[in-house]
C-alpha cells in the first residue's frame, strides 16, 4: 500500500512538471502586448536548402522594426541584394496582433521533418527584449507547421 502511494505521488509530480513546462511556462513567460512598438522586431528568414536546381543556396531575410522600417536581404550564390522600405505603424500593429491571435508564444520552437535537402522558414518576434523564434522545415511550403503560423 505504501508503494502505491509513493507511485501515485511520483506520477502526480511528473504530471505537474509536464503541465508546467509545456503549458504554464509559455503562458507565464509570454510578453505583455507592447505599448511602445519601438522595441518590437519581427523577422522572417527563408532558405531553399541545398540549392535551387543544384545551383546553390537561395536565402531571403526580412526584418520589420516597430517604427515601420523594413530591411530585406536576398542572397543567391555570391550575389547579395539589400533593400529598405517603410510600412505604417498601423501595419506594424496588425502584424503584432496576428502573432497574438495565433498564440505564437505557445507554439513549439521547431516544426522539423528532418528532410535533409529541404529549406527552412524561421519567424521571430522580439518584444521588450524577449524573443520567440519558430522554425519549420520539411515538405511543402511550411512542412507540418500549424495553419496560423503559415498565415503570418
Amino acid at each position: 500500500m505504501k508503494i502505491i502511494k509513493i507511485f501515485l505521488i511520483v506520477i502526480g509530480i511528473v504530471a505537474f512538471a509536464y503541465a508546467f513546462y509545456f503549458y504554464l511556462y509559455p503562458i507565464l513567460t509570454k510578453p505583455a502586448y507592447p505599448v511602445d512598438f519601438n522595441d518590437v522586431v519581427i523577422t522572417l528568414d527563408r532558405s531553399s536548402g541545398f540549392g535551387l536546381d543544384g545551383q546553390g543556396p537561395l536565402a531571403h531575410n526580412i526584418a520589420i522594426y516597430g517604427n515601420g522600417n523594413m530591411v530585406y536581404e536576398r542572397t543567391y550564390l555570391d550575389q547579395k541584394v539589400k533593400r529598405t522600405s517603410q510600412i505604417s505603424k498601423e501595419q506594424v500593429k496588425e502584424l503584432i496582433d496576428n502573432f497574438y491571435q495565433i498564440d505564437y508564444f505557445l507554439l513549439r520552437n521547431n516544426y522539423d521533418r528532418n528532410v535533409m535537402d529541404a529549406g527552412y522558414i524561421t519567424t521571430s518576434i522580439t518584444i521588450d527584449g524577449k524573443t520567440k523564434k519558430v522554425t519549420s522545415r520539411g515538405l511543402g511550403k511550411w512542412g507540418h507547421a500549424p495553419g496560423g503560423l503559415v498565415m503570418l
